[in-house]
């Protein structure tokens, strides 16, 4: 078994714990009162994820960040945060190998993703669609890049060279005139999304504007020479 199909594996194992946590929601009787989880079995659940996530993603890592700040108290609808995060991760995590394959398969594999970011939308999980979306522009502007001949690490004097962060790439990418403003404001508008939608103090859902993003990448990617 791959290193790759290892990872999956494990993580399916820590959804399935996830989901169990779930099923042990409970509901006050209290006024106003959040439905939550048991809080032994969520914290086991909390720190079974955020192992693995730090064990396989970098520490800055969009889902490592999200699930730290997001995933904190027993309720429901933390786990089901949790959740979004960890399929979005597990998406990542399947989409590693995009660099080796040919432009269409390319293309169509990356729109199976965004058709994933529409069905988490439609269910709600607004933060776990805009993190798959921005998943789906980081890959195209890696794709891009790597064609165009724009280095995808910062040099350093010492120590190992960092991977650009795919802000720093779409800057650089538009000011070769790669794409043009429309393309460039479009990428910066997904990042921006996934990095507000799940934030410590995340403002009301985006809902909308995160269902326009997705469609306009939709609509993008067949036109992009990957």
């Amino acid at each position: 078994m791959s290193e790759q199909n290892e990872r999956i594996k494990e993580l399916e194992k820590i959804i399935t714990l996830g989901r169990k946590v779930l099923d042990t929601a409970t509901t006050s009787n209290k006024p106003n009162a959040v439905p939550e989880v048991k809080e032994e079995k969520f914290h086991t659940f909390r720190i079974t994820a955020l192992s693995w996530l730090n064990r396989v993603f970098d520490a800055d890592h969009t889902c490592n960040q999200n699930f730290s700040n997001e995933v904190t108290t027993a309720t429901v609808a933390r786990t089901k945060r949790a959740l979004g995060i960890l399929q979005a991760a597990r998406i990542e995590l399947e989409s590693e190998w995009l660099p080796t394959t040919k432009s269409n398969l390319a293309k169509d594999i990356l729109s199976s993703m965004l058709r994933h970011a529409q069905r988490e939308h439609g269910a709600g999980n607004i933060q776990a669609a805009a993190i798959i979306s921005s998943s789906v522009v980081a890959e195209l502007l890696r794709r891009i890049c790597l064609k165009a001949g724009i280095s995808l690490v910062n040099k350093q004097l010492q120590g190992k060279p960092a991977a650009k962060k795919a802000l720093q790439l779409t800057g650089e990418a538009y000011k070769k005139k790669i794409f043009d403003r429309k393309i460039n404001k479009l990428f910066i508008t997904v990042i921006d999304l996934a990095e507000q939608q799940t934030a410590l103090e995340a403002p009301q859902p985006r809902t909308r504007e995160v269902e326009q993003a997705i469609a306009s990448l939709m609509e993008l990617i067949p036109t992009l020479p990957l």
